[in-house]
């Protein structure tokens, strides 16, 4: 960059590397599968008896690209102000350890560790993906999921009537802390309801009901997927060579 900036003074120039141009890692490799355990990510990935269990995406490589972007936005404003270049130092690492913030920033809070919950959550519940019936795939996988989440305590009494007393309405459940302590009891419920239905259908009956439910979608189930047609974040493009294509809106 100091080369660089003798030839132009106002230049902005973004160097994007694993652990950043100076500290003692500086000269370390690194890979998106090697930054997102080292980031702290994976570490609260997984379940409570099982191992750290990392994305199947690279997802420090598209937090730093997002990052950078915006990096180099900001140094565009600086320099319309002070007429001076900027050499962004962007270190994948440090992008990822951010990504972590809520596990870190409850140590730093509390000295206690996060942990791994599955795919539960510490502060509500029901917090869960819920198997449904198969939806007619010809891709080789039958398997079926719903995700429901459930924030604060008024969502409760929706899903028990959303359900139509598949789910038992306790006076102790209509707290968190009730409905923690008897979660399993309250999964096994809420999967033998869910398992008679599509995941598709099962979301669109608790939404109607107030309730914060999701298909659990695989590609084919995204590409089929209407909102993402209605707003244009899927078309389908024209090729001369390559055919009729879809692609990002």
């Amino acid at each position: 960059y100091a080369a660089l900036r003798r030839v132009r003074p106002d230049l902005i120039m973004l160097s994007s590397s694993g652990y950043g141009h100076s500290g003692p890692w500086a000269e370390y490799g690194a890979y998106g599968y090697s930054l997102e355990p080292c980031g702290g990510i994976a570490d609260v990935t997984g379940y409570p008896d099982g191992p750290p269990i990392a994305s199947s995406i690279p997802y420090p490589d598209l937090a730093s690209a997002l990052q950078g972007a915006f990096a180099i936005l900001v140094s565009l404003v600086l320099r319309r102000a002070s007429g001076e270049g900027q050499w962004i130092d962007l270190a994948q690492y440090e992008i990822a350890t951010r990504r972590a913030v809520i596990p870190l920033l409850h140590y730093m809070t509390t000295g206690e560790l996060w942990g791994r919950h599955g795919n539960r959550h510490p502060w509500y519940a029901p917090h869960n993906v819920y198997p449904s019936a198969p939806d007619g795939s010809d891709l080789g996988r039958e398997d079926s999921w719903l995700a429901i989440a459930l924030e604060n305590d008024d969502e409760w009494p929706r899903l028990v009537a959303a359900l139509a007393g598949a789910l038992e309405d306790r006076p102790e459940w209509a707290s968190f802390e009730g409905r923690k302590r008897d979660e399993e009891k309250n999964d096994a419920a809420i999967s033998a309801w869910s398992s008679g239905r599509t995941n598709v259908g099962a979301a669109e009956l608790l939404q109607a009901a107030g309730v914060r439910a999701a298909p659990v979608n695989r590609p084919d189930q995204t590409i089929r997927n209407p909102q993402l047609w209605h707003r244009e974040c899927l078309v389908r493009a024209e090729h001369a060579e390559s055919g009729s294509r879809i692609v990002p809106g």
